[in-house]
């Protein structure tokens, strides 16, 4: 089964409005009710997507502001392009472990991840306590055996800005 690109992006764009600890809302419905109380934010809203709101629409738009979160011009890119005085001694000496500790393995290329879907504990067994529907990833879309808790790895870019972190919010 081919599952496009942009599908994983939706579904990894969905799930943190209705993460209790990411964002603390219940349903669709609570969030919905929350953002139908700032006018301006409705009428901007419907000018992209003249339906009005919905989980499927939230998302969408979450998705497609992701897409954005480009980072061309960063220390780390000046870095990767040569300018050696771009990052600090501690700065480079944290690559080198995220290298020697295989983190770019997975958390690789320019964006430092985001395009495979990997299960969790390559170095450490990670127990979240119960399975979620969060937690199957993968299988969730593919319905395939091979997909169950594989998720889909982050990009690392700006990850000091983005906790909290995996797939379920647990990590603050």
């Amino acid at each position: 089964m081919v599952v496009r690109q942009h599908a994983a992006l939706q579904d990894q764009a969905g799930g943190p409005p209705l993460n209790p600890i990411e964002m603390a809302s219940k349903s669709w419905d609570e969030i919905i009710a929350k953002l139908e109380k700032d006018p301006q934010l409705k009428a901007q809203f419907l000018e992209v997507y003249p339906q009005g709101f919905s989980g499927e629409n939230i998302t969408d738009a979450i998705a497609e502001f992701e897409k954005t979160l480009i980072t061309p011009d960063s220390p780390f890119d000046k870095w990767l392009r040569g300018d050696e005085n771009a990052l600090t001694a501690q700065q480079k000496k944290g690559y080198q472990l995220f290298k020697d500790n295989k983190c770019a393995t997975c958390h690789g290329g320019i964006i430092l991840g985001g395009r495979s879907f990997e299960p969790l504990g390559l170095k450490k067994d990670f127990n979240f306590g119960e399975i979620t529907a969060a937690d199957i990833g993968r299988m969730n879309v593919t319905k395939e055996e091979r997909d169950k808790l594989r998720q889909k790895v982050p990009g690392l870019r700006n990850v000091a800005l983005t906790a909290p972190y995996f797939h379920r919010g647990d990590v603050p």
